[in-house]
């Protein structure tokens, strides 16, 4: 920079700063003396000379530039370890041939913190030293050491000019300087700027910067402190710490990611809080930065020197406001800002970018990802390729970012929803994925909590399907219970929304489904109860909505099954007799929409099964032929649709179980048989396709108990045996899917019962064992899923009778009495499930049967008696019900005959006889078709020849 100081014969005279030395022009040209050669123009300035040389002192004095170019950062109130990284930046600077590093780091790790030590520690290994912090960008923030190095512009010089003389100015300081740009966060500044930066070679710059990588500039990227550190760090700040509260401290600490200013101010925070008692204890302060560090329980304003600058006063913030200030999302673009809200909703865990692009399909990822990784808002793992997001980054966007968390997520959500309700959930390629993809929509709904629209309750729904197809019922209640609160309240905010109602009688409705899982009929009947009325509001007030009517039909549906299930006959009837009304109306008037004729076919098989329950045979082969001449309509309209095939198989199952009822036998095997050749052909068409696999397992088991009942128990066992090899098959591909191990199970159960017939009772004993083993496990895993409990009684009950007919009597009465506790307690935990009831009735039978054997007269007494009484009950409860009256007649034989074998009590014997023998005829009679019945009447005849 030169300053005019004098014009004299046609000669201008400027003196440089910084040298001294002195520019004359004039009209022959140009010429510099050197300030120590200015003794030569004495004579020929003459009177000119002094001012000249007081002029060359003035510049000279001007150009002592200090060593500090800026005031010093502001030190830390504690520096504890980061010794290593110091020395490895000094290393880096001083023997790499580095002149500019990036020192890298998420927001509030100590970046400046550790610059700030390197600046204080290394300062006198440098000529002069400037610390700036950049919050105007690079070069303006440069540009504000202009006037500690005494340069001046002129008026109308432009910013490029002045950027180009500081550059100028700067490379002529001696080596080696130090600067510190302190916050060089965007990654375009840097990219204007960067060349002219490594031009500086004269300097070491340290650029603190959240800017993981940038071209070829060497990174040296800073991580939390070490535990020993974080923990010392802590208890310096918050002296009232205690040792014994150690272990709660690194729970802490590695919540916050040993995050050196969150540590600070969380310890700050507790020494403000707890001056004269402790109101605020650790484990509070855990289970706050748990949940989250920006709603934390109890926060006073502290004191920091975070982005505090020397001239500047202490800021005295709350933690949450300092978390909120370190991350400033006007700086993103946006479909960046679209995809920070994307890892918002998503677990603080690495996500696979190939996992994120199947999430978010036909969205353009790698240029903004790169830049959120760049700008430090997002970890990028090059190895694993996988990115992630930091819990204070993640808090930061939930809350800045709140009122569009849902749009911007609506595509993740969408496809998350469309994975779990996948037909293929279970498929083994498939399966590892889907438990991702389920952790993924618990983090969805965690992180929307209050914001959660009907997008959110779609996605509740297929997380409570998954679970319910994985047997997890727990979880399927807890995603139903969400489900049902989330449309509660939807609901009552629009109360005239028939959408958000409907949502809310949907809730309901897979509330009863889970309690109908869990056992609990009369809350399961409560909800279906609720979800009905509801479908009758919408139905009445739009009549012409089909969706509404096909809803309210199918909830009359779930009505009649629990009822049916709570032994109400008549009850169940009515509302099958309703779901069937509005199943035809809707079938007629929309002849060609093939869901209606399917729910129609399903209304049909509903009450083929009341009608068998209620004894009326006749009407049930009415109906299950009805739902077989449907089932084989859909599928010859469209042969090629897997579903209908399916149908009809079932179909054909149905009407081979009607027709096993009614002593047909020869018809029942015909309809199994057809149902397994549609079955096995699903499967050779479709093998991945597990619930057709699955399916022909079912089947082949049909054909067993069918040629068992036939007596052709070598067919039988050949049946049962494809069955167990199925079975075994799909239990090794899925060992994580209940019903498959249920299934097999079963399948050992089956073969057990069929080499009993066959008189190869040690084989039985065998396939029982490994049974009541499989059973069991499911039992003790699932203890609240009544099912596998009612199943294990069931297999005790089956390796009592294997010992009884072995001879080991005691054996068999030690199973018996397990069969007996387990159907007590579920009795006891369900007193109106009336099929746990009748198992207790038959729990008793084999204990009085058992104790008769042994010689145990009175205990064997007390238990037929406790047999009777309760089906005397049943009956008395549900006289509709023709099992129950089938089964006290039963009873009395029992009765009857322990009084003749072991009392000689005929007379009371004949008392018993005669009560059976006018329950059997009234069952004949009513039920003629039922050959059973009929059987047992003649039985019971010969008692009184």
């Amino acid at each position: 920079m030169l300053k005019r100081v004098i014009q004299k014969d046609e000669k201008t005279i400027y003196i440089e700063k910084n040298t001294g030395d002195i520019h004359m022009h004039g009209p022959n040209g140009n010429e510099i003396v050197k300030s120590k050669d200015i003794e030569r123009l004495r004579d020929e300035f003459g009177e000119w000379f002094q001012i000249i040389l007081d002029a060359i002192a003035q510049a000279q004095q001007l150009n002592a530039i200090h060593h500090f170019l800026t005031p010093n950062p502001v030190n830390t109130d504690v520096f504890i370890g980061r010794k290593e990284e110091l020395e490895n930046i000094y290393k880096k600077l001083h023997n790499n041939n580095t002149f500019l590093l990036l020192v890298n780091g998420e927001g509030g790790i100590g970046k400046s913190t550790l610059a700030a030590e390197y600046y204080r520690k290394y300062e006198k290994h440098y000529q002069h030293c400037a610390w700036l912090v950049n919050e105007q960008g690079i070069a303006n923030t440069l540009l504000q050491l202009a006037p500690v190095l005494g340069l001046q512009f002129e008026a109308n010089a432009t910013p490029d000019e002045r950027w180009k003389l500081l550059l100028y100015e700067l490379q002529k300081l001696p080596e080696r300087c130090l600067l510190v740009l302190d916050n060089t966060n965007k990654p375009e500044d840097l990219e204007v700027h960067y060349t002219a930066l490594r031009g500086l070679n004269n300097f070491h710059m340290l650029l603190t910067s959240r800017i993981s990588e940038f071209q070829n500039a060497p990174v040296y990227k800073i991580k939390g402190l070490p535990e020993k550190d974080a923990l010392a760090l802590f208890t310096q700040l918050y002296s009232k710490h205690k040792k014994e509260e150690n272990g709660l401290l690194k729970e802490v600490l590695k919540a916050v990611n040993y995050n050196t200013l969150i540590i600070e101010l969380l310890a700050k925070n507790l020494a403000l809080q707890n001056v004269f008692t402790v109101k605020y204890p650790l484990q509070q302060l855990l289970t706050d930065v748990q949940q989250s560090l920006l709603h934390l329980s109890q926060s006073g304003t502290i004191k920091t020197t975070y982005q505090v600058k020397s001239n500047e006063k202490l800021k005295k913030v709350k933690t949450e406001d300092i978390v909120m200030a370190m991350y400033n999302l006007e700086n993103l673009k946006e479909t960046e800002k679209q995809l920070a809200s994307v890892f918002a909703l998503l677990p603080l865990e690495a996500i696979p970018f190939e996992l994120l692009k199947a999430l978010l399909p036909e969205h353009p990822l790698e240029a903004p990802l790169k830049k959120l990784v760049t700008k430090g808002w997002l970890e990028h793992d090059q190895d694993a390729q996988t990115l992630k997001v930091n819990q204070v980054v993640q808090e930061v966007v939930r809350k800045k970012q709140a009122g569009r968390l849902i749009k911007d997520g609506s595509t993740v959500i969408n496809t998350l929803i469309g994975h779990l309700f996948d037909d293929q959930s279970f498929h083994k390629d498939y399966m590892a994925i889907t438990l991702i993809l389920v952790r993924y929509s618990e983090s969805v709904i965690t992180a929307l909590k209050d914001q959660l629209d009907t997008d959110c309750l779609n996605l509740l729904d297929a997380l409570g399907d998954f679970y319910r197809k994985s047997g997890d019922l727990t979880n399927v209640l807890l995603s139903f219970e969400k489900f049902n609160n989330v449309a509660k309240g939807l609901s009552h905010q629009s109360p005239g929304d028939a959408i958000l109602k409907n949502g809310l009688a949907i809730s309901y409705s897979k509330l009863g489904e889970i309690h109908t899982d869990l056992g609990n009929l009369n809350k399961a009947l409560e909800f279906y109860q609720k979800r009905s009325k509801l479908g009758r509001e919408l139905y009445k007030q739009y009549p012409n909505q089909v969706s509404f009517k096909n809803g309210l039909a199918i909830s009359y549906e779930k009505l009649g099954q629990t009822h049916a299930s709570l032994g109400n006959l008549d009850k169940a009837l009515e509302f099958y007799q309703k779901r069937t009304k509005l199943g035809l109306e809707l079938y007629k008037q929309h002849p060609n929409q093939v869901s209606f004729k399917n729910g129609l076919a399903i209304s049909y098989v509903k009450l083929a099964e009341i009608y068998t329950s209620l004894g009326n045979l006749n009407k049930a082969l009415e109906f299950s032929q009805k739902q077989s001449t449907l089932f084989q309509e859909l599928y010859n309209q469209q042969p090629n649709q897997m579903s209908f095939k399916n149908g009809l198989a079932i179909s054909y199952a149905k009407l081979g179980e009607t027709h096993a009822s009614l002593g047909n036998l020869d018809k029942a095997l015909d309809f199994y048989q057809k149902d397994a050749q549609l079955t096995n052909e699903l499967y050779n068409q479709y093998p991945k396709q597990v619930s057709f696999k699955n399916g022909l397992a079912i089947s082949y088991e049909k054909l067993g108990q069918t040629y068992a009942s036939l007596g052709k128990l070598d067919k039988s066992l050949e049946f049962y045996q494809k069955q167990n090899i199925l079975s075994q098959e799909l239990y090794k591909q899925y060992p994580n899917q209940i019903s498959f191990k249920n299934g097999l199970a079963i399948s050992f159960s089956k073969l057990g019962e069929t080499h009993t017939d066959l008189d190869n009772l040690n084989k039985a004993l065998k396939f029982y064992q490994k049974d009541a083993q499989l059973t069991k496990e499911l039992y003790n895993q699932y203890p609240n899923q009544v099912s596998y409990k009612n199943s294990l009684a069931i297999s005790y009950c089956k390796l009592g009778e294997t010992h009884n007919a072995l001879g080991n009597k005691n054996k068999a009465l030690e199973f018996y009495q397990k069969y007996n506790q387990l159907e007590l307690e579920l009795s006891h935990q369900y007193p109106n499930q009336v099929s746990f009831k009748n198992g207790l009735a038959i729990s008793f039978s084999k204990l009085g049967q058992t104790h008769a054997d042994l010689g145990n007269l009175d205990k064997a007494l007390e238990f037929f008696q406790k047999y009777n009484q309760l089906e005397l009950e049943l009956y008395k409860q549900y006289p509709n019900q023709v099992s129950f009256k089938n089964s006290l007649a039963i009873s009395l034989v029992k009765l009857g005959v322990f009084y003749t074998q072991y009392q000689q009590v005929t007379t009371k014997a004949y008392t018993y006889f005669l009560e059976a023998k006018i329950l059997w005829e009234e069952l004949a009679k009513d039920a003629p078709a039922v050959v059973e019945y009929q059987r047992n009447l003649e039985n019971v005849k010969n008692y009184f020849d």
